[in-house]
């Protein structure tokens, strides 16, 4: 049995515009895989989100946003950060943590 709320993997990625992007694997490593995302700037991955998966089912990757979450710099803290807030960067970031976590194909869930 896979508990729900333990980690596989736990990292951060830089990016090459300046911010360090959080994210967390946890799940079933032999399951189909999906990239959980929050909406907006500010919070990040929340509990709530997390619960949404089941473990045994899926292999999930969540992803805080740049400015968001454990995400560096936090656009709450540094409003220089929200200018990062967009989303061709988080396309970007989030194709650069699917090729850096070896993955060919994922679906994606985001929430709010």
């Amino acid at each position: 049995m896979i508990r729900q709320w333990q980690y596989a993997e736990d990292g951060v990625m830089p990016t090459d515009r300046g911010h360090d992007v959080a994210w967390s694997v946890w799940g079933n490593p032999e399951a189909s895989t999906s990239l959980l995302l929050h909406a907006g700037p500010g919070g990040g991955i929340s509990d709530g989100l997390r619960a949404i998966f089941d473990p045994e089912a899926w292999r999930i990757v969540a992803m805080d946003q740049q400015g968001a979450g454990r995400s560096l710099p936090h656009a709450g803290r540094d409003l220089a950060a929200r200018e990062a807030h967009r989303t061709e960067d988080l396309v970007a970031d989030a194709e650069r943590l699917r090729r850096r976590l070896g993955i060919e194909a994922w679906a994606v869930f985001e929430g709010s």
